[in-house]
């Protein structure tokens, strides 16, 4: 007989902290010679570069992080690259990628093996600092307003010191490295 009420009474407890766990964050650091890549309808991979000549070719496509990046999906699970030029959302993304410096993987951000949890914003600083969060109503839809679908597979990676880096994938050759990269489960 007391299970009723005792269930009744978790059931408003776990509404009333809903909120509170939906913006929970996930810190972590980008570890150093890795590469992540995320399709456009949220497939994600990561990789460890331990091959140098693999890094040096990856380092031949990238361009230095010059800031902030904000990446997020939609309720449908589709990726969107959020505008970081403006000073609020370039506090947001900061705030967001350097809750707590740990050396944990960005896997957190992960629905299931592979890809990107549906309303979930992901930071990256150009110094590998990087977090993860699940948005809430209204956060998702203040984070929509400042993003951009992406149109292709994004690239990133980081360097032996993790420094981040984007890499261009608009030749074949880094686009299909792009795609195999991210239609497989993640490594780190």
């Amino acid at each position: 007989m007391r299970l009723i009420p005792t269930f009744g009474l978790a059931c408003l407890a776990a509404l009333a902290v809903s909120p509170t766990i939906a913006m929970e964050a996930t810190p972590g650091m980008m570890q150093s010679n890795s590469a992540m890549a995320m399709m456009p309808d949220g497939h994600m991979g990561s990789m460890m570069m331990t091959d140098e000549a693999m890094a040096s070719k990856m380092k031949g496509m990238a361009s230095a992080a010059k800031g902030c990046m904000m990446v997020m999906t939609d309720k449908n699970g589709k990726v969107s690259m959020i505008d970081t030029s403006s000073a609020e959302a370039k506090a947001e993304c900061e705030k967001l990628a350097m809750l707590t410096p740990t050396k944990t993987t960005g896997d957190a951000a992960m629905a299931k093996p592979g890809m990107m949890a549906v309303d979930t914003v992901m930071a990256m600083m150009p110094d590998g600092h990087m977090g993860s969060m699940m948005a809430d109503g209204a956060v998702a839809t203040k984070m929509m307003g400042m993003a951009t679908p992406a149109t292709g597979c994004m690239m990133m990676m980081s360097d032996k010191d993790g420094k981040m880096s984007m890499i261009d994938t608009s030749s074949a050759d880094a686009k299909a490295e792009c795609e195999k990269l991210a239609m497989t489960a993640p490594a780190m």
